[in-house]
């Protein structure tokens, strides 16, 4: 691409969404932008697979400026950022990034998806960018704990941006080759969050994926909206922030309140794109979790039950006519158990 072809056509200011995109540079980022391609091309492989994370399918003008974005065109640091991401990578490295999800995690994708929902719904926002849907509100951090560990979630995260964010792009890019800019639109709602949930662990696992994402997966948030704040949340936003670039900090909105979230995500995503559960047509994302993790289409709904026994206890599922039901137990019991 020509150097002419990166720079800013006109001497309006760029927006916060256009700067540091190709076609919005000024002189001095797009000489930063050939410099830091030159030193790119001169490294060995590891280096370009930590800036290609996503795949070569990624263009590559917009590829570098997304790092460079990071570290506000400056060359040196941009340099160091990502040599930290390749030496941050290595241990996911021999392990191409855990691309089995259930191995990562040690337990069943969609089983760990009933304890923390979140879900890429293969619906995209008017702009074309991904939508991704977490409810940090609903996390059973007890039920986690019952099914993975620390460090599964820690390799689920590889797992995720590696292989399910990377071929949610590539089916974007197959869909509409004119989609170049790799950022996602997320809408993470805290309904029934509590104090009690937002605990010393949960907050572990925040400051963990925040820094590896912000490290290893550079300006891919397009736009994130919070909804269903609880009144609360200002104090433990003002702790989350500070782990955030104060770019990737700006790029979030929070709503407490239903219907004006609604009218945000409306303005943002078609009623056809957006799930039942906030206000638009497409399925909700409870139905969604269940559809991608039953791919044989056996599964109508999935029951989970975290339970505590010192003795015995019991749960009780309805089961419909037409239904059958499995099944699964995952303890961390050492003793044995009896069920029947």
């Amino acid at each position: 691409v020509a150097k002419s072809a990166l720079v800013v056509k006109n001497e309006e200011p760029v927006g916060p969404y256009d700067w540091g995109m190709p076609g919005y540079l000024t002189p001095s980022e797009a000489l930063t932008l050939e410099l830091f391609r030159d030193i790119v091309h001169s490294k060995p492989q590891s280096y370009h697979d930590a800036i290609f994370s996503f795949g070569n399918h990624e263009e590559e003008d917009y590829a570098l400026c997304r790092w460079l974005r990071a570290r506000k065109f400056v060359l040196d640091d941009t340099v160091k950022m990502v040599e930290e991401a390749v030496e941050e990578r290595k241990v996911a490295t021999l392990h191409n990034f855990y691309p089995d999800a259930k191995e990562a995690l040690g337990v069943e994708e969609a089983v760990y998806k009933t304890q923390y929902p979140q879900v890429f719904t293969g619906g995209i926002s008017k702009d074309g960018k991904p939508l991704f849907f977490s409810k940090p509100g609903v996390v059973n951090i007890h039920g986690l704990q019952a099914t993975s560990t620390p460090d599964g979630v820690n390799r689920y995260q590889w797992h995720c941006m590696h292989h399910t964010f990377a071929s949610v792009l590539r089916d974007r890019v197959a869909a509409d080759p004119a989609y170049k800019r790799y950022q996602s639109c997320v809408v993470m709602d805290l309904e029934h969050l509590s104090r009690s949930t937002v605990n010393a662990k949960v907050l572990d696992i925040i400051r963990h994926q925040s820094r590896v994402d912000a490290l290893c997966f550079p300006e891919i948030l397009g736009i994130c909206v919070i909804v269903n704040a609880p009144t609360f949340f200002s104090a433990i936003w003002s702790i989350i922030r500070r782990w955030l670039d104060p770019r990737t900090a700006g790029k979030i909105e929070i709503f407490s309140f239903k219907g004006s979230a609604e009218r945000r995500l409306k303005e943002l995503i078609d009623a056809d794109q957006l799930p039942s559960d906030y206000g638009g047509n497409a399925p909700s994302v409870a139905e969604t979790i269940v559809r991608q993790g039953d791919r044989e289409g056996r599964v109508a709904r999935r029951v989970t039950k975290l339970m505590h026994v010192k003795a015995h206890s019991h749960v009780a599922v309805e089961v419909e006519a037409n239904e059958e039901m499995e099944v699964v137990v995952y303890t961390r019991c050492i003793g044995g158990a009896l069920f029947r």
